[in-house]
């Protein structure tokens, strides 16, 4: 028996989809996850996509994450808790201006061609004790307000990060 969040769809392939009506989100449940638009949050203080769970897959699609919040807002997707194994992939989270576009604290985070622009920080992998941060590949941090990208324990591969006001 699969129980979903009220308004959640399966798409073909078994993920769940994440659509605008939904914003903010927040996982529960281990799972992969998919953006099917363009999705923006206009609520001051509040992520885009909360995780509170380990195993989780968001696949961003190609579409863009973003808030109207400028400095008010919270961040793109955040994984709060020592949770595992969160991937993001393909797409770009802008505009969070008052956190970061992903802020991870787990072990085996993944990071793989996102975009992150002008947001407080781009993407911040942090390590608390015995977990690791994870691996950032093929993104690109651009125009943050403080560091581009930033891992605590793991690694930073093929990734390019300019006019970010402090470290790519």
């Amino acid at each position: 028996v699969v129980v979903l969040a009220a308004g959640s769809v399966r798409a073909g392939d078994g993920r769940i989809e994440i659509g605008q009506h939904m914003m903010p989100y927040v996982i529960t449940n281990s799972g992969s996850y998919v953006l099917t638009e363009n999705l923006v949050v206009t609520n001051d203080h509040a992520n885009g996509i909360t995780v509170n769970a380990s195993n989780v897959a968001v696949d961003l699609n190609g579409f863009i994450l973003s808030s109207t919040s400028g400095t008010n807002s919270g961040g793109g997707i955040v994984l709060p808790q020592e949770f595992r194994n969160l991937s993001v992939c393909n797409g770009s989270i802008v505009g969070w201006a008052g956190s970061n576009g992903i802020s991870a604290v787990g072990q085996n985070t993944r990071v793989d061609g996102v975009t992150v622009r002008g947001n407080g920080m781009g993407i911040c992998l942090y390590d608390r004790a015995i977990y690791g941060g994870g691996i950032v590949s093929h993104c690109i941090a651009v125009s943050n307000i403080h560091n581009g990208i930033i891992v605590a324990e793991g690694l930073v591969v093929d990734c390019a990060a300019w006019g970010n006001g402090a470290v790519g």
